[in-house]
C-alpha cells in the first residue's frame, strides 16, 4: 500500500514538473516574438527539445519501473521470490532513486534465505526514505535471521521511535526482551505500546509477565486483570497462568490453564502447561494423563514431548521417557535442555555412548553451533568430503572429518573405515588422534565388534591425555573418576564441567554415592546456575540430601516396576508454552 502511494505521489510530481517545463517553454517562445533574434530563437528551440526529451525519458523510466515493480509484487505474493528479484533488478536499473525497489528486493532476499544480501538493500532504501519504520523492522528481521540479536533490537527500537504505533516492531522488540530476560526494557516498551494504544490487551499481558519475572506480584496481577477484562479468551487466561507459575502460585495457575482449556479444548498448548504445573506439584500420574492428550493434539510440540518425558521418567519408565525426549530434540534441535533430559535417562538405562553424544551436543549448542547434521544437505556434504579426499588423499583430517560426518548419520560401517584410515596415517596432532581413537572405539561398539573396540580403546592410552579424555577413558572402563584430577589442574571449562557432571551422574546410577557427591559438588561450585550441568548436578545433590526423608514417607508409588535411579527429587526443567 505504501509503495503504491509513493508511486502515485511520484507520478503527480512528474506531471507537475512537466507543466512547469511547458510553461517555461511557452514563455520562451513568446519572448521570441518580442525579441525576434535568430540565435535566441534557436537556443530556445534547442532548450525546449531537450526539456521534452528529458521529460519523455523520465516518464519512460518510470513506466519501466512501474511495470516490473508491479510484476514483482505479484510474484512476491505468490512466494516466487527469485523471479521477483529478477523483475526488481530491471525496475531498479530503470529508476535507481526509488526506495520501493530496494525495499522489496531486500524482503525477497530475506525470504530466499539470503539476509546478508538483503541488508545493503534495506540500507539503501532507508537513505532514500529516511525514518521509514517498515524498513527498520525488515532490517531488524534480517539481523535476526543472521542471529544478530543486539543489532536487531537496535533496528526495532528505531522503528518504534519513528512510528510509535508500529505493532510489529513492538512485538519483535518485546520477544527479544523476553529471550534476553531484560525485564526492565520489556516493561519500558510494553508501557510505551499501551500508552500509544497498540495491541493493548497483548501488551498488558506481556508487561504482566515482565513484572512476574521481577517478583512484583501486585503489578503483575493488575495488568493481567486489565487484559482479561478487555478480552476474556484462552490466551489471556493462559498468560496469567504462566505468570502464576513464575510466582510459584501453582493452584491459581492450574485454575487459569483449566479455564483456557474450557475455552479452547482443541489446542494442545494449554494442556501442555497444565501438565507442567502438575509436574511441579509432583502429581506425575495426572500429569502423564493430561500430557498424553497434549502430544496427541500437538504432535510437533517439543515442550509437550519434553514434559511428557519428564512425567514418564519420574514414574520410572525410562525407555518410554527417552523416546519422548528424542521427539522433543527432533522437533527443536536448538534447545540444550532436551539433550540434557535425554542424557539423564540414557545414563539411567546404562547407555553411556548415547549420553556422551548428548553432552557433545550440549557443548556444540553453547558454542553457537549445531552438532546435528542438516538432513537437507547431507548428500551435498558427502560429495564435498569425497571431493576433498580426491584432491588431497594424503591429508589425514579429510578422513577424520568424513568419519565424524558418517558417525553423526549413524553410518557406522563407513565411519569405521574412515577412522581406521585416519589412524593409519602419520598424524602430528596427538589430540586429534585421541579423539579419532575414541570415535573409532564408539563406532566399533555400535557395530558390535567388541574385540576391535577394546584394541582401539587401548590405543588411546598411548597418546598424551588431558583431563577430559582421562575422564572419558575412566568412564568407558567403568573406573572411578578422581575429583583431584580436575582440582589439581584448576580447570573449569565447559568440557571439564560436562565430563565431571557426566561421571558424577554415572556414579550415582552405579550406587557410588560418595564419589558422586564429590564430582557433583565440584560442578555446582564451578558452574553458573543457568547452565545445564549446574541444573543436573544440583538436582542430583538435592535428591541425595532428601533421600533419607523420602524413604520414610513415600507419597508416589510408580506404576512401573522398572528401577528408578536416585536422581530427580528436584524436578528437571519443565517447559511452558506462551499463548502470544
Amino acid at each position: 500500500m505504501q509503495a503504491k502511494l509513493s508511486i502515485c505521489i511520484f507520478q503527480r510530481k512528474i506531471k507537475k514538473a512537466l507543466r512547469i517545463l511547458e510553461f517555461i517553454s511557452a514563455k520562451a517562445l513568446s519572448l521570441c516574438t518580442i525579441f525576434p533574434s535568430p540565435v535566441f530563437a534557436i537556443q530556445i528551440t534547442v532548450l525546449s527539445a531537450v526539456i521534452l526529451l528529458c521529460s519523455k525519458a523520465a516518464i519512460a523510466a518510470e513506466s519501466v519501473f512501474d511495470e516490473h515493480y508491479h510484476i514483482a509484487e505479484k510474484l512476491y505474493l505468490q512466494h516466487q521470490f527469485r523471479k521477483a528479484i529478477k523483475e526488481l533488478n530491471i525496475a531498479i536499473a530503470a529508476a535507481p532513486n526509488r526506495f520501493e525497489g530496494y525495499y522489496k528486493r531486500g524482503k525477497s532476499f530475506s525470504e530466499v534465505g539470503s539476509p546478508e544480501e538483503a541488508l545493503p538493500d534495506f540500507s539503501k532504501a532507508l537513505k532514500l526514505s529516511p525514518g521509514n519504520a517498515q524498513i527498520y523492522v525488515s532490517r531488524g528481521l534480517a539481523h535476526l535471521r543472521l542471529k544478530e540479536q543486539s543489532e536487531a533490537k537496535i533496528e526495532f527500537e528505531q522503528a518504534v521511535k519513528y512510528d510509535p504505533k508500529s505493532e510489529n516492531a513492538y512485538r519483535k522488540l518485546l520477544v527479544l526482551c523476553e529471550h534476553a530476560s531484560d525485564n526492565q526494557a520489556g516493561i519500558k516498551y510494553s508501557t510505551l505500546a499501551i500508552k500509544n494504544e497498540v495491541a493493548i490487551s497483548e501488551n498488558l499481558m506481556r508487561r504482566g509477565s515482565f513484572y512476574a519475572a521481577l517478583g512484583d506480584r501486585q503489578r503483575c496481577l493488575d495488568d493481567h486483570a486489565r487484559a482479561i477484562a478487555r478480552k476474556k479468551n484462552a490466551t489471556s487466561y493462559c498468560q496469567r497462568g504462566n505468570s502464576y507459575v513464575v510466582l510459584h502460585d501453582y493452584e491459581n495457575a492450574m485454575k487459569d490453564f483449566e479455564q483456557a482449556i474450557k475455552l479452547e479444548p482443541r489446542l494442545g498448548r494449554y494442556k501442555t502447561n497444565l501438565g507442567g504445573v502438575l509436574l511441579l506439584k509432583k502429581e506425575f500420574r495426572k500429569a502423564l494423563s493430561i500430557l498424553t492428550e497434549a502430544v496427541n493434539l500437538s504432535p510437533d510440540s517439543s515442550t509437550a514431548h519434553s514434559n511428557r518425558g519428564i512425567a514418564l521418567e519420574q514414574l520410572g519408565m525410562h525407555a518410554e521417557a527417552q523416546k519422548e525426549f528424542e521427539l522433543a530434540i527432533q522437533n527443536d534441535t536448538a534447545k540444550s535442555i532436551y539433550l540434557a533430559h535425554h542424557a539423564r535417562v540414557s545414563l539411567a538405562l546404562g547407555q553411556n555412548d548415547e549420553a556422551i553424544d548428548d553432552y557433545v551436543g550440549i557443548n556444540s549448542i553453547h558454542a553457537g553451533t549445531n552438532h546435528k547434521v542438516n538432513p537437507v544437505s547431507k548428500e551435498f556434504l558427502q560429495h564435498q568430503f569425497e571431493k576433498l579426499i580426491e584432491l588431497n588423499p594424503s591429508e589425514p583430517s579429510n578422513f577424520y572429518n568424513r568419519g565424524v560426518f558418517f558417525f553423526s548419520l549413524k553410518k557406522y560401517k563407513e565411519a569405521a573405515q574412515d577412522f581406521s584410515k585416519f589412524l593409519s596415517m602419520p598424524n602430528g596432532d596427538s589430540e586429534s588422534a585421541v579423539y579419532g581413537s575414541i570415535l573409532y572405539y564408539l563406532t566399533l561398539r555400535n557395530l558390535h565388534n567388541d574385540a576391535a573396540a577394546s584394541s582401539a580403546l587401548a590405543r588411546v592410552t598411548s597418546y598424551k591425555q588431558n583431563s577430559w579424555t582421562v575422564m572419558l577413558l575412566k568412564t568407558f572402563k567403568r573406573e572411578d573418576a578422581s575429583l583431584n584430577e580436575f582440582l589439581d589442574l584448576k580447570l573449569g571449562t565447559q568440557r571439564e564441567l560436562t565430563a565431571c557432571c557426566f561421571v558424577g551422574l554415572k556414579q550415582l546410577v552405579d550406587g557410588k554415592i560418595e564419589n558422586a557427591k564429590h564430582n557433583l559438588r565440584w560442578v555446582v561450585e564451578h558452574s553458573s546456575p543457568g547452565k545445564d550441568e549446574y541444573l543436573l548436578a544440583s538436582a542430583a545433590l538435592n535428591q541425595l540430601t532428601g533421600a533419607s526423608k523420602s524413604s520414610k514417607k513415600n507419597t508416589e508409588t510408580p506404576e512401573s516396576t522398572e528401577k528408578s535411579p536416585p536422581i530427580n527429587a528436584k524436578m528437571p526443567e519443565v517447559g511452558f508454552k506462551s499463548a502470544l
